[in-house]
């Protein structure tokens, strides 16, 4: 079975379930495919694709995985006291972004910041993107859903919440005999 989606997800999500995964379907083999892109399913391509978004995509089968609101956050060290009070003030910290997204700079965008990232832009894999943030490498728009905790913990400090939902949807319309037909109860 081969799974087509961000390093976010795979980190975040799916490799705190692999485990129950694995006891339930020790017959499926699973490979991981890093990739931003809603790739072609298919016989040559991924059997399943995980992507962030609003599940809005032309010609795609897409069922809702894990709801989630985006947030701006930063390390309380990276900020200081130089905390923003309007997305406006983000301009001019250091911006992370997820590598193959543009999520951090679209929201900036539509939030009228059009100098984003005035102090540079630093693009990491998911995981690594969260691990800069909480060392106060920088502020990133991000799922909520994946730094509830640090916010809740004090590690990181929420700046900012978008309004509109998004989620990880799944991409499953061409399903091989080994996938199971309702995917939400396989992953």
């Amino acid at each position: 079975m081969v799974v087509s989606t961000t390093p976010s997800f795979v980190a975040n999500w799916l490799v705190p379930r692999l485990a129950e995964f694995h006891a339930k379907h020790p017959e499926l083999n699973v490979v991981i495919d890093l990739n931003s892109d809603m790739s072609a399913l298919g016989p040559t391509g991924a059997d399943l694709a995980i992507r962030f978004g609003q599940g809005e995509w032309d010609g795609l089968d897409v069922q809702l995985f894990v709801q989630t609101l985006r947030f701006a956050v930063a390390s309380p060290a990276f900020i200081c006291d130089d905390c923003p009070t309007s997305p406006a003030g983000l301009a001019r910290f250091r911006i992370l972004q997820e590598v193959g997204t543009s999520e951090s700079l679209l929201w900036l965008a539509k939030q009228g910041v059009c100098d984003a990232g005035q102090s540079g832009v630093t693009v990491l894999l998911g995981n690594l993107t969260l691990n800069a943030e909480r060392m106060g490498q920088g502020i990133a728009v991000t799922a909520g859903v994946w730094v509830r905790t640090d916010i809740k913990n004090g590690r990181l400090v929420k700046l900012f919440e978008d309004e509109e939902d998004f989620g990880y949807y799944c991409d499953a319309r061409w399903r091989a005999p080994r996938v199971a037909k309702d995917v939400s109860k396989v992953v």
